[in-house]
C-alpha cells in the first residue's frame, strides 16, 4: 500500500496504464472532497465503473491512501460526500460511478472530460450544480 498526503482523505484503488492513472475505487468519509489530478508525476484521466459509487466494494489494484484534512478514510464509503472536484485532467466518467451518491449536491467538473458513460448519476438525486 502507498500513502501519500493531500488535500483530502481517500482510499483509493488504482491501475496504471499509458495513459495514466485510473481509479477503480475511491472512497471518503469527508463531505467535500477532491480527487488529486496526479499520482506519483502521472495525470489521472479516468474514472472506472463504480468507481465512487456509494457503500463499500471491494476492488482489486494497487491500493493508496491520502491522508488530508477532514474526516479521515475510517468508515469511508462516501454516503457523505456533498461536494467533489475532478482531476483537471480527467478524460472518462464509467458506468455508474456515481451510483447511490445520494447526498451528492456539486461536481467540479474538468473541461478535459470527453466521455460520462450510461448511468454515471444515477439515484443522485440531491445533485444539482
Amino acid at each position: 500500500m502507498l500513502n501519500s498526503y493531500g488535500a483530502g482523505s481517500w482510499k483509493l484503488v488504482i491501475r496504471r496504464e499509458a495513459d495514466g492513472i485510473h481509479i477503480l475505487r475511491a472512497e471518503t468519509a469527508d463531505e467535500t472532497a477532491v480527487l488529486p489530478d496526479e499520482i506519483d508525476g502521472q495525470p489521472v484521466v479516468a474514472l472506472e465503473h463504480h468507481a465512487l459509487a456509494a457503500g463499500q466494494r471491494p476492488t482489486e489494484g494497487e491500493t493508496l491512501e491520502l491522508f488530508g484534512a477532514g474526516a479521515g478514510t475510517a468508515g469511508a464509503d462516501n454516503t457523505c460526500l456533498r461536494h467533489l472536484g475532478l482531476p483537471a485532467g480527467l478524460k472518462k466518467v464509467g458506468r455508474y460511478a456515481f451510483f447511490n451518491c445520494r447526498n451528492l449536491q456539486s461536481l467540479m467538473l474538468a473541461d478535459s472530460l470527453q466521455e460520462i458513460a450510461a448511468g454515471a448519476f444515477m439515484n443522485c438525486r440531491d445533485l444539482n450544480r
